[in-house]
């Protein structure tokens, strides 16, 4: 069982009409669904995902939508053999303090 907890969520709607600067943190872990032993992280402490970007343009839905698919996809990657040159995407912001970017 796959189980991740959002910790922290931003959605600031810029001077331009339309336009939204994201962020999302969350905690990613992976579960045996029967024995509740936790199989990924091996650290104790969940996977930090962190992603976001400056700029959106499409509206708050496309936003919301974006971090959506970043998150999931900055979660999954980790569980199967993802190809080195696609590992990172833009919105990837795992490797930088929350507020940095």
């Amino acid at each position: 069982m796959l189980v991740v907890t959002v910790e922290d969520f931003s959605l600031i709607q810029l001077s331009a009409k339309n336009y939204y600067r994201g962020a999302l943190s969350a905690r990613a872990g992976l579960f045996d669904a029967w024995s509740g032993k936790k199989l990924w992280p091996e650290s104790q402490e969940s996977k930090l995902i962190k992603v976001g970007f400056e700029v959106e343009d499409k509206g708050k839905e496309a936003a919301i939508e974006r971090l959506a698919f970043a998150g999931a996809y900055c979660t999954a990657r980790y569980l199967y053999d993802c190809p080195e040159n696609r590992f990172k995407i833009s919105e990837d912001k795992s490797g930088i303090g929350w507020r940095d970017w």
